[in-house]
């Protein structure tokens, strides 16, 4: 299946990517920077587009392009408390955008994701060096 994941050379999109690559699908990157160095083992298995989430003409853009069968959507701004506007742009604004590149270009499905962070700061036996595992029924903070 050809694929788009946006937000695939970050922490989280780095993982997905390999996954995604190691199940036989060919995968785009949209991306807002060109850094590899998460991805060097599989750089080559892949197209990048460097975009902005936010900017709805270049994201359609690539999709249009791409013709992507599904989008996995990671793309995020994490540090919200910092920078509050341009999470909110980025998180919610990007999001929907992505969903509009969708529906205007008939990509069929979406799959967006989360990451740990819906839970709060991940200090004690949750954070270094144990990382013991967060349940979906642990309390978000």
């Amino acid at each position: 299946m050809r694929m788009m994941l946006t937000g695939g050379l970050g922490m989280n999109g780095s993982w997905v990517l390999r996954e995604l690559l190691g199940r036989g699908h060919e995968v785009a990157v949209f991306e807002n920077r060109e850094d590899l160095s998460l991805v060097g083992d599989v750089a080559e298995r892949i197209e990048l587009v460097v975009g902005d989430v936010r900017d709805a003409g270049q994201l359609t853009g690539a999709v249009s392009t791409l013709r992507p069968e599904c989008i996995v959507h990671l793309a995020a701004f994490v540090d919200c408390e910092r920078d509050p506007h341009t999470a909110i742009t980025v998180n919610i604004g990007g999001t929907a955008q992505v969903c509009a590149a969708a529906a205007a270009t008939g990509v069929r499905r979406v799959v967006h994701t989360s990451s740990k962070a819906v839970y709060g700061p991940t200090t004690g036996k949750r954070g270094f060096p144990t990382y013991e595992p967060i349940s979906e029924d642990d309390d978000q903070r």
